[in-house]
């Protein structure tokens, strides 16, 4: 009996046209930072293997104080044309502890690196395949996704990169090389 029930107010329901129709789930999309791009203050002298090029850099790419978003590229540009590789680390909260300062021996910190958004990664800048009217350098991450949320005492919209030099650089003296990011944000 309750077999013939079921199937009873089943057949009258779909007769009756009051179904739901699936519908297609849409995609969420969040908007793209674009490119932030932000110059290091770089010293006039050279620098050593293990010292950082322009000290700690902002970056501010979250679109709100306290904001959150996946980082999708990291770029690194020497108008010097470095070709020296180098180490980019980037926390979510501004290291207290950590010593990033232009020309300057790095010293980490465990209490800081908790913020850090990735594992330190190394890039090898290189001239472009046509350097006709291009002396610069570039390097990028790219196919890599880290996520991040600002975790400032006092919110901001920053991410903080320093970059170290893993062999003496001579080609960037008195340059402003510049730190690049981008990828999509809450």
């Amino acid at each position: 009996m309750r077999r013939f029930l079921f199937w009873s107010c089943l057949v009258a329901a779909l007769a009756s046209g009051h179904h739901r129709h699936a519908h297609a789930q849409q995609s969420v999309t969040t908007p793209d930072s674009g490119a932030v791009a932000v110059t290091a203050d770089v010293n006039s002298s050279s620098h050593s293997a293990g010292q950082s090029l322009g000290g700690l850099i902002s970056v501010p790419i979250a679109r709100i104080s306290g904001g959150a978003g996946i980082i999708t590229q990291v770029a690194w540009v020497s108008p010097g044309g470095s070709t020296g590789q180098i180490v980019v680390r980037i926390w979510q909260r501004k290291p207290a502890s950590t010593t990033c300062t232009d020309n300057t021996a790095y010293a980490g910190n465990a209490t800081d690196d908790l913020y850090l958004i990735t594992p330190p990664f190394a890039l090898t800048p290189a001239a472009p395949a046509v350097t006709t009217g291009d002396s610069k350098t570039y390097a990028s991450l790219t196919g890599q996704t880290f996520d991040f949320k600002n975790q400032d005492l006092a919110a901001s919209v920053n991410l903080y990169a320093c970059v170290i030099t893993v062999s003496t650089d001579t080609a960037d003296e008195s340059t402003s090389p510049w730190i690049m990011m981008s990828g999509p944000l809450d």
